[in-house]
């Protein structure tokens, strides 16, 4: 562990009746952009709810900021902004209103209008919430999540009801506050396209257990080594012809248009062409063939490896 973590679970166990939602979880997290990868029901929201001082671990310790969550959670608090996966908000309030009121209760001298403006939110700080778009609430969350002026600011599924639009504003907002700001950010979230291009560092989890974590890049190296992603029309079709083609092994099928495989060829090309070679009797189509290297890519094989 590093002195500079902004969060260090050691071995977190945490039962709700019979369901164990953290398996002795461990995590060292450094200052940046962090992505906490998993599926629903993994344990990403019971971690970040110990972290904040809502719930306690039946086991296990955890430090946020350098200080113990058992001992000090409100100075904790008092460090964090969160912005939880379903936030309600005063509909009728405006948004600059509700931050006032909000900065009335952290005793703050923050800015509410420098905050709406800083999320992207000036135009609109006279509406009523209600009025506002998926989007804009969203960006009206996080400017509440930095109203106490924190170190670090936990977002739980931040973009899991935007469109693609919606999802690519707020990865490029946080990346925005994290540059001009300083603050740190742990994200959890099961929507992959927008952490790929925003986070230092990553953990993936199932079952309430890290199955990987570590630098973005060094991940992406470890694990798309020679992986290669085939677009297609019929993965279901191709996916068997090319688990009888030699130049290919682990092939996999990833959603509903693509295909992963490993293969030592040399280039993109040339596995392009032993692809469309090897359906040339089938009515198959092949849109693309790329280089596996997206968190996307990293997710499927950290998941499948563990099965």
């Amino acid at each position: 562990m590093t002195k500079a973590s902004v969060v260090r679970a050691s071995e977190l166990i945490k039962n709700f009746d019979d369901v164990r939602a953290l398996n002795e979880l461990t995590l060292d997290i450094e200052p940046g952009i962090f992505g906490l990868i998993g599926p629903n029901g993994s344990g990403k929201t019971t971690f970040l709810r110990i972290l904040l001082g809502l719930i306690r671990p039946n086991a296990g310790t955890a430090e946020v900021l350098g200080m113990q969550v058992d001992k000090e959670s409100l100075q904790i608090r008092e460090k964090l902004g969160v912005l939880h996966e379903r936030p309600t908000y005063p509909t009728r309030l405006t948004p600059l209103r509700f931050l006032h009121r909000v900065r009335d209760i952290y005793g703050t001298d923050k800015d509410p209008e420098d905050l709406l403006e800083l999320v992207g939110l000036s135009s609109a700080s006279h509406r009523r919430i209600g009025d506002l778009s998926a989007g804009m609430t969203q960006r009206l969350g996080i400017a509440q999540a930095l109203i106490g002026q924190p170190e670090l600011v936990l977002l739980d599924e931040p973009t899991s009801n935007l469109d693609v639009v919606g999802r690519d504003e707020i990865a490029q907002l946080i990346m925005e506050l994290h540059a001009n700001l300083g603050v740190s950010f742990i994200v959890a979230s099961h929507v992959l396209s927008e952490l790929d291009r925003i986070c230092d560092s990553v953990a993936f989890i199932r079952d309430g257990s890290v199955l990987e974590q570590g630098r973005t890049l060094d991940l992406i190296a470890q694990y798309t080594t020679n992986r290669y992603r085939v677009k297609t029309d019929n993965p279901q079709q191709l996916a068997p012809i090319l688990e009888k083609t030699a130049q290919f092994n682990n092939v996999r099928i990833v959603g509903r248009i693509a295909v992963t495989l490993s293969s030592n060829l040399e280039t993109t090309a040339d596995l392009e062409q032993v692809v469309r070679s090897a359906i040339s009797h089938s009515e198959i189509k092949i849109y693309d063939v790329i280089r596996a290297n997206s968190l996307e890519d990293i997710y499927m094989e950290v998941m499948t490896n563990a099965t």
